[in-house]
């Protein structure tokens, strides 16, 4: 692991426009300076994380941190035939995989590698969260299924061990949730670890997609015969937010609202549930 100073360029005469609403301007500051591809960043509480080549004699790309004005070289490798992906953080934890064999955490200054698996089985799709980091396990050798591993901050632990396609997992907490499948045939399932078992929250015949989870809610996309529309599991029951003819998708969750953007019948708008209506936030042509 090396640290190297930023390279800060500003740019006076850029500035990014917030909207009327806002009726501010903010600068626009470049992070990295070099002939190479900085790639899929990510953000959290100022902190950013991405993946970017460090030479133009190599192809392969390493997982760097920018915090306190300085970034942070998370993994340096000669070897071509590593790589680094999926770099994601939290509240200053970053994980990420390796050639997807890897699952590797970095928090207050330290790296460690939370599972190293042989050629023939793939970690894949981490995700972080102060309650640990969840990902998929697949021994693509033995079978096409895959699993849900979890490192739950002190020990890395498989939640699941049904033959079933697993997929997009997000964590919260303790808890998390992803989409599933018995056969390629059959549609997806959103699935929910609530921190002391597996739970089924759908069971139709129609794909559901997109889980995002905050709190132990979980909102996610789902094919109703005739278009997606938006569903919610408070906690204890699931809750149909849309009900209409058009599309509605890429939906978040955070601390009980819903966000989501949904077709009008003219265009795209922006709609939020705050836990007792659904209100438009835009309104436009």
């Amino acid at each position: 692991m090396r640290i190297r100073c930023v390279r800060f360029v500003v740019f006076c005469s850029l500035f990014l426009f917030c909207g009327a609403a806002l009726g501010q301007t903010l600068p626009i500051v470049q992070i990295t300076h070099n002939e190479y591809d900085d790639e899929f960043p990510g953000i959290s509480s100022g902190q950013v994380v991405w993946v970017g080549r460090h030479s133009p004699v190599t192809a392969d790309r390493d997982a760097y941190l920018y915090k306190d004005a300085q970034v942070v070289e998370l993994t340096h490798d000669e070897d071509a035939s590593f790589n680094d992906y999926n770099c994601q953080i939290h509240e200053g934890r970053v994980v990420w995989q390796r050639e997807a064999r890897e699952i590797c955490l970095y928090e207050n200054g330290q790296k460690q590698t939370l599972i190293r698996s042989p050629y023939g089985v793939s970690e894949i799709e981490p995700q972080v969260n102060d309650g640990g980091v969840a990902w998929v396990h697949w021994d693509w050798q033995a079978g096409a299924f895959q699993q849900i591993f979890f490192y739950d901050n002190s020990a890395v632990r498989q939640i699941t061990s049904e033959p079933t396609y697993k997929n997009t997992p997000q964590v919260s907490g303790g808890q998390i949730v992803w989409t599933g499948r018995s056969t390629s045939l059959d549609s997806q399932e959103i699935y929910l670890y609530d921190g002391r078992q597996v739970r089924r929250l759908t069971q139709n015949a129609y794909p559901d997609m997109s889980p995002q989870i905050s709190d132990g809610q979980v909102a996610w996309q789902g094919w109703d015969g005739q278009d997606y529309e938006i569903y919610l599991f408070d906690g204890t029951q699931t809750r149909v937010l849309t009900d209409n003819v058009y599309y509605d998708g890429a939906v978040q969750i955070h601390q009980g609202r819903v966000v989501w953007m949904g077709y009008d019948g003219r265009d795209y708008e922006i709609f939020m549930y705050d836990g007792q209506a659904v209100i438009p936030l835009t309104d436009n042509l």
